[in-house]
């Protein structure tokens, strides 16, 4: 099959209007017109200084122009998708099999690793690799990885992989190692450092992000004591007041008892041996010795200590009450109390079952005594009238 003398030109014209339209460069790829046009022109340079024959320099040309259709990421397995765009326009073009086979050979051996068979594909593949010796080499190999990685891109992971390309790398024409070799080097140089600087930003960013999960977690030990701290202060201060309370309870109790059994055993003793003489005052004296034994009959029931009766072993044992907890054997009561220990709510359960068992003991204290202060207090009153009137109406 004859092939057009202008295939070059068509190749050029395809890859322009086709693929870079308006300098819009496929994402498919991530390549550029200007990036395509360099490759061609290096690829020249190259196929000059080996003085390849006319349908060789052809071929490294059209495998150049067509080089970026199938652009594939680093580490990629090509496909026979990979290479559709150059095949369509190859077979378009009328070019022969053979010299198809060998433009996508020439393509292939320019992913890495690199493994070119002839001098066609040693051209090309420098020619591909020379941009590795361009000032302008990282930025557009980064922007490109994270046009084509999205999301994914990871800064640290890609310096790797260009460290192992650089490590395995090699050109393979005399004329790319005298023109690039240099270049290259002082990329490999300034990747040594970006990837140290990209290390040690990593390792700080790692540091700090383990004292920030360490300062948390102090944060949260600390909010975690203070509300220990704050519940057993609460506890506290409420199970020292309620002992406050039953005391002065017990105080004031012990006061009305002491009292009334003054006043009655004088009566008993004194008034009740000379009722012959004051016949009149037998009703009051009679009512004030009910007032007196009333008082202390609710005087002592506030202070009279109230135990459960024995229960079964399966009802509710409140382990910080002495009217529960001895009714256990002393190792059942050590293994309960570890068992508590062991656990918090249960314990802070224990203990706001406790207060709460202490309040309504404290509430009828209170409602006794207060029982016993009114009937004292309304008894005396009625009492002393009483006597008044004995006095005043029945003395004779």
């Amino acid at each position: 099959m004859i092939v057009e003398t202008d295939i070059l030109e068509k190749a050029h014209a395809h890859v322009e209007q086709q693929l870079f339209t308006a300098g819009v460069t496929p994402v498919a790829t991530g390549y550029d017109l200007q990036h395509t046009r360099a490759l061609v022109a290096t690829a020249e340079e190259i196929g000059q200084s080996l003085f390849l024959p006319e349908s060789d320099r052809r071929t490294l040309l059209l495998a150049a122009w067509l080089h970026d259709l199938c652009y594939m990421p680093l580490g990629a397995v090509p496909d026979e998708s990979s290479f559709a765009p150059v095949t369509d326009f190859l077979l378009s073009s009328g070019v022969s099999e053979r010299e198809r086979s060998r433009i996508l050979q020439a393509i292939t051996a320019t992913f890495y690793p690199q493994r070119p068979t002839d001098s066609v594909e040693e051209a090309l593949c420098d020619a591909v690799s020379s941009f590795m010796a361009s000032p302008d080499y990282f930025p557009s190999a980064e922007k490109q990885a994270q046009d084509q990685s999205g999301e994914n891109w990871n800064l640290q992971d890609w310096l790797l992989k260009q460290k192992e390309l650089f490590k395995q790398h090699a050109f393979f024409t005399r004329y790319a190692q005298q023109a690039y070799q240099e270049g290259k080097e002082k990329n490999r140089k300034l990747l040594k450092k970006k990837l140290a600087t990209v290390g040690k930003d990593e390792v700080e960013l790692d540091t700090l992000w383990k004292e920030n999960q360490k300062l948390k977690k102090d944060l949260q030990k600390e909010k975690e004591q203070k509300a220990i701290k704050g519940t057993e202060t609460m506890f506290r201060t409420t199970l020292a007041s309620h002992v406050q309370l039953s005391v002065m309870a017990d105080s004031k109790a012990n006061l009305m008892i002491s009292i009334n059994a003054i006043i009655a055993s004088i009566m008993i003793s004194s008034v009740i041996r000379k009722f012959e003489e004051v016949p009149h005052l037998i009703i009051p004296s009679i009512l004030l010795t009910l007032v007196c034994v009333t008082t202390i009959i609710f005087a002592v029931l506030s202070t009279r200590p109230k135990v459960k009766p024995s229960a079964s072993p399966e009802d509710k044992v409140d382990l910080l009450f002495f009217g529960d907890f001895v009714r256990l054997s002393q190792e059942s009561y050590k293994s309960s109390m570890r068992g508590m220990m062991r656990d918090h709510d249960k314990l802070y359960d224990s203990m706001i079952d406790n207060i709460y068992h202490q309040g309504q003991t404290l509430a009828r204290k209170y409602t006794l005594l207060k029982i016993a202060y009114t009937v004292f207090m309304v008894g005396f009153a009625v009492v002393l009238l009483s006597y008044a009137i004995a006095w005043i109406f029945f003395e004779h």
